[in-house]
């Protein structure tokens, strides 16, 4: 029986994709390993995923998966994005049904959709956690516009107390924050990708409130740069020295805030065969 495994990131939201379809997303080491046998009984909460797999690629018998995560669910982390794509590429690697990694990306934001696991698909997410470094993506033609490689600089998470998925954003206009999100796009195009990240962020703010005690406390390490990751509620702080990153995780851990250290990354999904003894 093949069996493999799938090490694929997390990431952080530069350029959200809801006002005009495009969209961009950085990695971050936060990894989420995925093991698949090529069959196997799974936990109940991949049945809808699993029998979805089953039917649209002619798949007999149910793989099993088994999923060990590092990344806080329903953070604005791309933990759903991590787990479709990764899912797809052990699967690929079992039983070859795609040609590329481009395939898996736009198929991956095709499952999310089906699964209710996103309400845009988050192909631009789904790139990033799959190539790594920035993507810049069309969402809506599932093209990726451009990949860029990241200087890694730390990072420190810190999650919100409560979860929010896209379908959150269902009943906001977005063309009254269009110019806004045009603003970030220009960033993106221009390579101030740090500063998109914080400018998306703050438009999310701006519509769903921030916890002021939280965001006080985060501008208080004296980050290079300091926001919140797209639609929340995780908010990051980037770093240009290891030691202030440090100084920065310490500080928040004394105010019992859950910091996470990570840095942005440019490393690329890996799937691999494995024995098992």
């Amino acid at each position: 029986m093949k069996v493999v495994r799938t090490t694929i990131n997390g990431g952080l939201s530069v350029l959200s994709a809801f006002a005009n379809g495009r969209g961009a997303s950085v990695s971050i080491e936060l990894p989420m390993k995925i093991i698949m046998r090529e069959f196997g009984k799974s936990h109940h909460r991949f049945k809808e995923l699993i029998s979805l797999i089953q039917e649209r690629y002619d798949i007999s018998n149910p793989p099993q998966i088994e999923i060990v995560s590092t990344i806080p669910q329903g953070m604005g982390l791309k933990s759903s994005s991590a787990m479709v794509s990764g899912v797809l590429l052990s699967l690929n690697k079992i039983f070859g049904i795609f040609q590329s990694e481009q395939q898996i990306a736009a198929e991956s934001a095709h499952i999310s959709k089906l699964l209710k696991i996103s309400s845009t698909g988050a192909f631009d997410d789904i790139c990033s956690c799959i190539f790594g470094g920035l993507c810049y993506t069309d969402n809506n033609q599932k093209i990726l516009l451009n990949r860029s490689l990241v200087e890694e600089k730390d990072v420190i998470i810190i999650p919100g107390d409560h979860e929010r998925s896209s379908f959150d954003t269902g009943k906001i206009d977005f063309s009254k924050y269009m110019k806004k999100f045009n603003d970030v796009e220009e960033m993106v195009i221009n390579g101030k990708f740090l500063d998109a990240m914080k400018a998306n962020g703050n438009i999310f703010m701006d519509i769903f409130g921030v916890d002021r005690n939280i965001m006080d406390s985060v501008e208080g390490t004296h980050p290079l740069i300091f926001g919140q990751s797209g639609k929340g509620p995780a908010m990051f702080a980037v770093f240009d020295r290891n030691d202030d990153a440090m100084k920065a995780y310490e500080k928040l851990e004394r105010l019992k805030l859950f910091p996470i250290k990570s840095h942005l990354t440019n490393k690329p999904a890996n799937t691999e065969e494995i024995n098992e003894c």
